[in-house]
């Protein structure tokens, strides 16, 4: 069956791929280096992170020791890799105030960094590449509309940049969106007093846009209170290669997300390893990223680590950032394989 979805989606063999740089390892540095490879080779980002950089600092003696813009910073980092060299990231985190002798969340820093974006002049490109709309509901069931003879509903209308799924329990990318999507019912002791008086309601979250790069973070690490320490879930969890904006509850009529990149956790909740697989031109053709190592490597590998092994010692390997591209805007996007696979 997988190998029917890598044939639509266009996956093709290792031979003739272009050449990638990788980036430098600064001791712990891979949950960073893998977020910029996913960043990187998002080809409307990229462009938009060199040719709109800052303005360096005037030079001077201790100009080389003062902490740079970290849009600047990244842009240098993204122009060495666009020739396909090894990168430097020591001015980028020393721009974020971090060591890079300590390893960090690979989420949270993404985070950081596309937040250090949005106070950049490339703040317009984050928010149209990545911006989506999440609304907070309230509202009466429908039994108890009947009742009051109107629905009473709050709602709030919030930004986001990725998505949070809990994964404890579910088998697959999917099951996680619908508990994410799944309301709670307030009943009883807990019924909700609207402006028509106490009623059983329905609370949570829909989505309402979706943007055209699309991020969902796995939540693998939890607090193990009767350890007193982080724990991290092995549950194996099947990431598809295509996802149906249905799976977020939006009228899509057909639309449709391409898996464009992963960021692999191998490790247990004290430590361990990060690495991303990405396909570059969304054509079919992946490559692992692994500090300075580059390699080509087979869809059924990306696939076997991404949904994950439980190695049962407190260990595994699986996703932690899947990043998706809205298959109509991947041409507009600058993919040069989204052709070949929107004819699949």
């Amino acid at each position: 069956m997988r190998a029917v979805l890598y044939a639509a989606l266009c996956v093709a063999g290792a031979a003739g791929r272009a050449q990638f740089g990788g980036l430098r390892n600064q001791g712990n540095t891979c949950y960073l280096n893998s977020l910029l490879q996913t960043l990187y080779h998002v080809p409307k980002l990229r462009s938009a992170v060199i040719d709109d950089a800052p303005a360096p600092a005037k030079r001077g003696p201790l100009a080389r020791l003062r902490p740079k813009v970290p849009a600047l910073a990244l842009a240098r980092v993204f122009a060495t890799l666009r020739g396909n060299s090894t990168a430097r990231t020591g001015a980028l985190t020393r721009s974020l105030r971090v060591s890079g002798m300590q390893q960090q969340d690979a989420q949270e820093y993404l985070r950081i960094l596309v937040g250090e974006l949005l106070e950049a002049p490339v703040a317009g490109t984050v928010r149209t590449l990545y911006e989506g709309a999440l609304e907070s509901y309230l509202e009466a069931t429908d039994d108890e509309a009947e009742r009051l003879g109107e629905r009473p509903s709050r709602s709030r209308v919030e930004r986001f940049l990725d998505v949070s799924l809990d994964v404890d329990g579910v088998d697959d990318v999917e099951g996680a969106l619908g508990a994410y999507l799944a309301p709670e019912t307030l009943s009883g002791e807990n019924r909700w007093k609207s402006d028509l008086g106490p009623c059983d309601a329905r609370k949570g979250v829909r989505f309402g846009a979706l943007p055209p790069v699309l991020v969902l973070h796995l939540k693998r690490f939890a607090y193990d209170y009767a350890y007193d320490r982080v724990r991290k879930l092995g549950n194996r969890v099947r990431v598809p290669f295509e996802l149906d904006a249905a799976a977020f509850g939006v009228d899509d009529d057909g639309e449709a997300y391409a898996l464009h990149a992963v960021v692999i956790h191998v490790g247990g909740g004290l430590g361990g390893h990060y690495y991303a697989y990405v396909d570059p031109n969304l054509d079919g053709n992946w490559v692992k990223f692994d500090d300075d190592r580059v390699t080509p490597v087979d869809a059924a590998v990306v696939a076997a680590d991404a949904d994950g092994t439980d190695y049962r010692n407190g260990a595994s390997v699986g996703a932690y950032l899947l990043q998706y591209v809205r298959k109509k805007d991947a041409a507009d996007l600058g993919y040069t394989g989204a052709q070949t696979c929107a004819e699949s």
